[in-house]
């Protein structure tokens, strides 16, 4: 069964996911899943990393995947790195499109994450909250 996000539902960061990810709301960041299918109304800002990767919304940066289905309704701004590509009629994509093995793309994708600089662990100070509980009526 797959992660479904809702099309109610917007994310602002990166998601991980090792299994499924069936997508109708947004993303403001990268998503990495075995198998990402982005529904009509789905939208992702940010690179996209899977095994394979249906686009039926809209998706703004690079895709990385062994297997790329676009369909007539589907919206790319960026690059496609994959092994194979169905692009049906009506798709829209504004980017360039490149064949590359399975291992090849995942060895793409390893250097990219590796020259990532690391982020520093957030310095934790303990500081007395200040916290009001406000109670609303139904």
């Amino acid at each position: 069964m797959p992660t479904i996000i809702g099309a109610d539902f917007r994310v602002k960061g990166d998601i991980s996911c090792e299994g499924d990810v069936q997508l109708e709301g947004t993303v403001d960041g990268n998503v990495k899943s075995l198998r990402l299918t982005v529904g009509e109304s789905g939208a992702v800002n940010g690179d996209v990393n899977a095994e394979s990767v249906r686009v039926q919304g809209k998706i703004v940066g690079t895709i990385r995947a062994k297997s790329v289905e676009l369909s007539g309704s589907s919206h790319v701004t960026g690059d496609i790195l994959h092994e194979t590509l169905s692009v049906e009629n009506g798709a829209f994509l504004n980017g360039h499109c490149r064949r590359l093995t399975a291992s090849e793309i995942l060895a793409e994708a390893e250097a990219r994450d590796a020259a990532k600089p690391k982020a520093e662990e957030p310095k934790v100070e303990e500081k007395k909250a200040d916290l009001q509980v406000v109670s609303g009526g139904r």
